[in-house]
């Protein structure tokens, strides 16, 4: 704070913030957070129920699904298990792309810093049927790239659900306090190809109070 004060260089004290965090803390395995936390579970039993219902999936045509920051690959487990598809998925963390490349007995995993979607390059046009990002845009600052990234997202997929923050005020006082998000998330980097979906709500008393549920089709 007090470089900010001194120099104004918000964003080079930001970067400073974001680097910290980010090696520090981001991409960690979160064995008995998933493990353990059946509240999670439920949310994206939830998310898969309320787009089937709405029609915006169907089941049939799910023959390959993808995660940004798959993390244990607990979406994916759902997915596999809903719609029998092939899975993949990209993280920061080494360690749970080879937890996530074991269970799923393939090599669709790959280790990579998402931040400006220049890995995703190596993917072709609309090459998934569904993509999938829970809880991850929060993670990359504005700075890193945060609009190219999700319309590389977009490009790769024909179809996308984003469940992520929505209130940009929330995660910046976080961030600046020093907890682990470390970008703002506004709807701004979303381009209009992608919906909000207000209808879809949780509980005043979950955790995803905050977080909106957005989706892309092509």
């Amino acid at each position: 704070k007090k470089r900010m004060q001194e120099t104004g260089d918000i964003n080079g004290w930001e970067t400073g913030i974001w680097t910290q965090n980010h090696l520090g803390g981001l991409g960690r395995t979160h064995e008995s957070e998933y493990l353990n936390d059946p509240q999670k579970l439920v949310m994206s039993n939830i998310i898969f129920n309320y787009l089937e219902n709405t029609g915006f999936i169907k089941d049939d045509q799910v023959k390959s699904a993808i995660e940004f920051g798959c993390n244990l690959g607990r979406n994916l487990e759902i997915a596999k298990d809903r719609y029998d598809c092939e899975v993949h998925g990209i993280d920061i963390n080494q360690e749970v792309i080879d937890k996530c490349n074991d269970k799923f007995n393939n090599s669709n995993f790959f280790k990579a810093d998402l931040d400006d979607g220049r890995f995703l390059s190596k993917y072709s046009d609309n090459q998934f049927d569904l993509g999938m990002t829970c809880g991850f845009l929060l993670h990359v600052p504005a700075w890193k790239g945060k609009k190219d990234l999700v319309s590389e997202i977009c490009r790769v997929c024909k179809q996308v659900w984003f469940f992520e923050w929505r209130d940009s005020s929330v995660i910046r006082e976080w961030w600046l306090r020093g907890g682990v998000a470390t970008g703002e998330h506004l709807d701004s980097y979303y381009d209009n190809r992608i919906r909000h979906l207000p209808d879809f709500r949780v509980s005043d008393t979950s955790s995803y109070t905050n977080y909106g549920l957005y989706v892309f089709d092509s």
